[in-house]
């Protein structure tokens, strides 16, 4: 596919699903990373993905997200042109190898969690955090969040999502929701789960159940079973730590953490810990995590007339 306007340099990255390029703009040089679907793949399929991704990234303006510039469409061929940054590098493509220094591990689930604080706060769910989804800056640690082909915008109201019946995202970062194998909807707690699997993925060396490679076991092992914690695999993760990826990693999303704010809180004090700021004891976790959206049962009976008065009221007061 020619592109043009635009000057293919080198091949970055490629999968089953897409081939990633960098390149430059013509007319100034800017430096650019062009994003098409890989060969092999339906073209209406490659259409709708890429096309969904191109309509997410507009809505942000932000330095935690992929800037996106343009969208080439030539038949039934489609790419992305993003802004690129030759020092950025995907979180799974870092030199070194193995786990990772508890500290920097901390610092960059920050960075995540503000990546997620953005999106979340246009009422947009990523789908598939995880390492190769994560850009980091070694020398700043800033953290640049891509890959929103899967994203969806869902309702601010919790409960209110539908059920997706489809297996979506990456199988070991995915949560059980997001496995099409139970009755839970989809909403932002569902990135929380990735971000969990991605710390535990940082600071273990490899994603929760790793020893498991066939889908469907590891599938039923995500809906089914706990996996090992942190600190009894690796000896020197702070205990909190080790409970608060444990609580990110919950089947449901109730009980994981249920906003930022507490999340935040909570992985701070972790920093302290580890400053030796604080001593490293058992403290009680989420004790300052309020819901960031309206809770709605998953079942009300004979309450439209109050439910659609209180959602107008929530919508105004937003």
């Amino acid at each position: 596919m020619a592109h043009d306007g635009y000057t293919r340099s080198a091949t970055i990255h490629e999968s089953s699903r897409s081939v990633i390029e960098r390149g430059v703009r013509r007319r100034d040089g800017l430096p650019v990373v062009i994003k098409r679907a890989a060969p092999g793949i339906p073209p209406a399929q490659s259409l709708l993905r890429l096309r969904n991704e191109w309509f997410i990234c507009r809505i942000f303006d932000a330095p935690e997200i992929i800037r996106v510039l343009e969208l080439i469409e030539e038949g039934d061929e489609v790419a992305l042109v993003f802004a690129g940054d030759e020092r950025l590098v995907a979180l799974d493509q870092r030199e070194r190898a193995g786990p990772m220094d508890i500290r920097e591990s901390l610092v960059v689930a920050l960075g995540i969690l503000d990546a997620l604080a953005v999106i979340h706060g246009k009422s947009v769910v990523h789908k598939d955090i995880k390492p190769g989804n994560i850009l980091i800056d070694p020398e700043s640690r800033r953290v640049v969040l891509i890959d929103f082909g899967i994203a969806g915008v869902v309702p601010r109201e919790l409960g209110r999502s539908r059920v997706d019946p489809r297996c979506e995202g990456t199988l070991g970062y995915m949560p059980p929701e997001q496995t099409g194998r139970v009755s839970r909807a989809v909403d932002y707690r569902s990135d929380y789960y990735g971000l969990g699997a991605t710390l535990y993925w940082m600071l273990a060396g490899e994603r929760p159940f790793a020893e498991l490679r066939e889908p469907g076991e590891l599938i039923h092992a995500q809906l089914t079973r706990v996996p090992a914690l942190l600190d009894e695999r690796r000896p020197e993760v702070p205990q909190s730590l080790a409970r608060i990826v444990a609580k990110l990693l919950s089947k449901a999303a109730e009980d994981r953490y249920q906003g930022s704010f507490g999340l935040r809180a909570d992985l701070l004090r972790c920093l302290a810990v580890l400053d030796g700021e604080v001593p490293d004891e058992a403290f009680e976790l989420a004790t300052v995590d309020p819901s960031e959206r309206l809770r709605q049962p998953r079942t009300l009976h004979g309450r439209e007339p109050q439910l659609s008065r209180l959602r107008a009221l929530h919508r105004r007061a937003a």
